[in-house]
């Protein structure tokens, strides 16, 4: 025959039984551990309540006339040491013919305080910012050896490249283009090391300068992309406007006449924004977009506003390159991830993987939010909202 009474008493998990006073008539080995007391005894007949905070026991009582109902309650047990946060389950039983009320009780891990949480914040910035640092540094260190083992190679290849066979050519073009590909992954390592502490300005600035000043670079290095047989890409630029009722318009970028110019200025509103930061996310997506248009020889890109109301407008960056799966809309904004497919591998200039966590860093500092939208095979659009400054 199973002895309940010495499976009760050797229990691990905290357990009382209480008489009709709520008073202490047994406890389990798992309650004396709990409360720090050696010995069974010392337990018996104390009178449950005066072993904790914030237990009322009319709670108890509840389930003492309705031997059918359990009852659930949350208090404080206090040992020599700490005060013990509970949650424990209530029943009422028949023992002997006498009614008695079983207590399960179950620790919760007590809060930290609010100390505790600065004190680890404190040691998690600083490790943090020591990781900056170091970025900052090997950045830099990787910089000023790159930079001068490029200039060395391209007065090399002036002076001699006529005179090389095809193959030493093609090795002395490798040489360079990776180069090329070096020192754009630290330059981009350096801006990211750099968020973190990076102090912002905001004005009031004219939407248009931004794309502008991010357009040019991107034009510049978008030169150098090619297709995975070779083909050089002919992007098609197009500024999009859109407002209810007033102007949808399509502009090619490389078809703006002066005086298209002029009209399309006025077209753009002002944010209020750091310029140097905002255009480098500008820069950043315009670049995205490029750098993964996949085979297409004459992708086309879409950049532009659309008004949500007077105040506010949504600026995107829309696409006709690969896509992006769903399952990965989170994943691209963290640093260094990199979807990976077979339309991917072919892509000969990835970058570090950087560059849309740091749209979405310097984003959050504005109190924007990045979103895409996008279908595999079908292109993507980043957009985010900003308000109008007047």
């Amino acid at each position: 025959m199973v002895d309940y009474k010495k499976l009760f008493l050797m229990a691990p998990e905290p357990m009382f039984l209480l008489d009709d006073k709520g008073k202490i008539i047994n406890v389990s080995k798992g309650a004396r551990l709990m409360l720090n007391y050696d010995k069974r005894k010392d337990l018996i007949g104390k009178a449950f309540q005066q072993l904790g905070q914030n237990l009322d026991f009319h709670q108890i009582e509840k389930i003492q006339k309705n031997i059918k109902i359990s009852l659930n309650i949350d208090f404080f047990l206090k040992n020599e040491e700490d005060i013990i946060k509970t949650v424990a389950n209530c029943r009422t039983l028949k023992d002997d013919g006498k009614t008695v009320s079983l207590i399960i009780c179950k620790q919760i891990k007590e809060l930290k305080t609010l100390k505790e949480i600065y004190e680890e914040r404190k040691k998690l910035d600083e490790t943090h910012q020591a990781i900056w640092n170091i970025m900052d540094a090997i950045s830099h260190d990787l910089l000023t050896p790159s930079t001068a083992i490029l200039t060395h190679v391209n007065s090399l290849s002036f002076e001699i490249y006529d005179n090389l066979s095809d193959d030493q050519k093609f090795y002395l073009d490798q040489s360079k283009k990776n180069l090329n590909r070096l020192i754009i992954l630290v330059k981009d390592l350096m801006e990211f090391s750099k968020l973190e502490t990076e102090k912002y300005s905001f004005k009031k600035v004219h939407l248009y300068e931004i794309i502008d000043n991010a357009l040019s670079p991107c034009l510049e290095r978008g030169k150098e992309l090619k297709t995975s047989d070779g083909k050089k890409k002919k992007f098609k630029i197009y500024y999009c406007l859109k407002k209810p009722g007033d102007f949808d318009d399509k502009i090619e970028f490389d078809k703006i006449d002066y005086e298209k110019l002029v009209e399309l200025k006025q077209k753009f509103p002002n944010i209020y924004c750091d310029k140097e930061k905002m255009t480098r996310v500008i820069t950043n997506l315009i670049f995205n977009s490029m750098r993964y248009s996949g085979d297409n020889t004459n992708p086309n890109i879409q950049i532009g506003f659309e008004y949500l109301s007077e105040n506010n407008i949504r600026f995107f960056i829309k696409d006709d390159g690969l896509g992006i799966a769903k399952k990965d809309y989170r994943k691209i904004f963290e640093p260094f991830y990199q979807v990976h497919s077979l339309e991917t591998k072919k892509i000969q200039d990835k970058g570090a993987g950087l560059g849309l966590t740091t749209v979405k860093r310097i984003l959050e500092k504005h109190k924007f939010h990045i979103f895409v939208e996008s279908k595999i095979g079908n292109g993507s659009e980043f957009y985010f909202n900003a308000s109008i400054a007047k």
